[in-house]
């Protein structure tokens, strides 16, 4: 986040997954309250996109998933 960097260990159980051309079709990016509620009720505990079969983004939408994260600099 900004200038900082965190290592975190996650323990998703229900991450919607994208590709690129699902990406455009998916609103997550600078989501609103209603979109962000949307993928709460559907189960979602975290997003990711895959750009190219490579892993670009990670939104963590519960943050109980988070069990561990230390700060690196």
């Amino acid at each position: 986040f900004g200038d900082l960097t965190y290592k975190v260990i996650l323990d998703p159980k229900n991450t919607l997954v994208l590709n690129d051309s699902e990406v455009r079709k998916t609103p997550f990016f600078n989501m609103n309250e209603e979109q962000y509620k949307n993928y709460i009720n559907q189960g979602y505990d975290s997003i990711v996109w895959y750009r190219n079969g490579v892993l670009t983004e990670f939104i963590v939408l519960d943050p109980s998933i988070i069990k561990d994260y230390n700060l690196i600099r």
